[in-house]
């Protein structure tokens, strides 16, 4: 055999490879214990940063970086995370925060817990202080490490989206987290991206299959929140995905009652042009145009009371 793993504790092979098999290995991970250690970590054996490979001999630990010479044969540990620790834990959590990468990964090589959580407050993770803060390679690190996003899902990636963090979000994604996670209220990535006017983030989303259609309990899209806000290219983006713009919320509001309250002209002319309704009601009988009217943007109000509607085809 080319390479073989043994388990230090038993003698027992927990791996081993032909030539065939290493070179493949080598072909797609590289040739170093690194790249052996995140092939043990494929086949189930655990994160790279809790095994330890030992020389059969001299049982001593072989660097992540020293290059594979066959024939070679491997003793293997598999560590348990450190202890609880208030200091050393929350020291920890600082450099995720912080995006300190070569202290977050000597760390994880102790190996901490890449699990780790606030005393106080448990739904601020290590992957939430680094993907709130925008630090994408302390996040896929930690994911690496065996970071859970099922910790306070939402919690964790709303507040990546709300900041526009595209590429953590991404990650996320791609490490399994669901496009429609909504938090309690119904409100999901695509309001928070939708709100805050991340135009790449929102047609990341859409994209991933979040959709414009789901509501919050309010009753609310993602569109309403775009309009109401004056986000020009996330309304059209929206309404391009699909989005409804007659939709109604709680009370009766559409889109159009949300940008023409806080008096977003060109928001209003582009839903209108896509079939909104300018002369929708809530459920007490205001239009938009009586709301642009109340709060002083006239110019929005004589174009929703005076102007002729134009529609526009969806652009697929």
């Amino acid at each position: 055999m080319a390479l073989r793993v043994l388990w230090a504790a038993s003698g027992e092979d927990a791996v081993v490879f032909n030539d065939e098999e290493l070179q493949a290995l080598v072909e797609e991970r590289g040739n170093t214990i690194k790249a052996l250690k995140l092939e043990l970590m494929s086949r189930g054996f655990g994160s790279r940063f809790r095994l330890r490979l030992l020389q059969a001999e001299e049982h001593l630990e072989v660097g992540d970086d020293v290059v594979i010479v066959p024939p070679l044969v491997l003793k293997m540990v598999k560590l348990a995370f450190l202890p609880a620790d208030r200091v050393r834990d929350e020291e920890f959590l600082d450099a995720c925060q912080e995006g300190d990468l070569q202290e977050v990964e000597r760390r994880l090589h102790q190996p901490q817990d890449p699990n780790t959580k606030h005393v106080i407050v448990e739904s601020f993770t290590a992957l939430y202080e680094a993907a709130q803060n925008g630090h994408v390679e302390v996040v896929r690190i930690l994911l690496e490490a065996g970071a859970s996003y099922d910790r306070a899902t939402s919690f964790l990636l709303h507040g990546a989206a709300s900041r526009g963090h595209l590429e953590v979000v991404r990650l996320l994604l791609e490490a399994g987290a669901s496009s429609n996670t909504a938090d309690a209220r119904g409100y999901t990535l695509l309001h928070v991206a939708a709100e805050h006017g991340h135009l790449e983030l929102v047609r990341l989303l859409l994209q991933a299959g979040a959709s414009c259609k789901q509501a919050t309990s309010q009753g609310a899209l993602a569109l309403h929140y775009a309009a109401q806000n004056g986000h020009l290219e996330v309304v059209r983006s929206l309404l391009q995905a699909g989005a409804t713009c007659n939709h109604a919320a709680v009370g009766g509001w559409t889109s159009v009652h949300s940008a023409a309250l806080s008096g977003h002209l060109e928001v209003v002319r582009l839903l209108v042009a896509f079939g909104a309704a300018r002369d929708a009601t809530t459920h007490d009988g205001t239009t938009p145009g009586t709301l642009a009217a109340q709060n002083r943007h006239q110019d929005v109000a004589d174009f929703l009371n005076h102007a002729p509607a134009k529609r526009l085809k969806k652009e697929h």
